[in-house]
């Protein structure tokens, strides 16, 4: 059937119900891909969906991880209170408190490294750089601490 162009009979019923018909679209096309999580398009999409997922989990610690960097939080401040207000200018409070600094930042680089699994330059650099200086403070409060006690 050909198109007629530019023609419009408005009293042509037929051609009035064809215009309705596919201005309303469709009836039988499948809706659910409009609802949220549906998988629409298939196996195609269904990867991206599970990095997603992955994603959100690869962040979470685990319990124990983070209850162990809340009680070394936790030490670190009862030591530096301690240290600013019950043993004030002790010399083996100050290398304690050296060294529960040396031991966070060294569970720190631990957590950065193979907790959250971040790739990338900034991550490499932050993590080397927490070990160097948790190894620097660990040791120096280390052998602070063997000094005090005549070791």
């Amino acid at each position: 059937m050909a198109k007629k162009n530019g023609f419009y009979d408005p009293n042509d019923y037929d051609q009035r119900l064809e215009n309705i018909r596919k201005a309303k679209g469709n009836p039988n096309k499948n809706v659910h891909r409009k609802k949220n999580g549906s998988n629409y398009g298939g196996v195609a999409n269904a990867p991206a969906a599970d990095r997603r997922a992955a994603a959100k989990q690869e962040e979470k610690m685990s319990p124990t991880v983070k209850a162990s960097l809340y009680a070394m939080l936790a030490l670190l401040l009862v030591v530096m209170v301690l240290q600013a207000f019950v043993f004030r200018n002790n010399y083996i409070m100050t290398q304690a408190s050296t060294m529960v600094i040396g031991l966070i930042c060294l569970f720190l680089a631990y957590i950065n490294r193979y907790q959250r699994k971040k790739t990338g330059t900034f991550q490499t650099v932050m993590t080397v750089v927490l070990a160097g200086l948790g190894l620097l403070y660990a040791l120096a409060g280390l052998l602070g601490l063997l000094k005090a006690f005549g070791l």
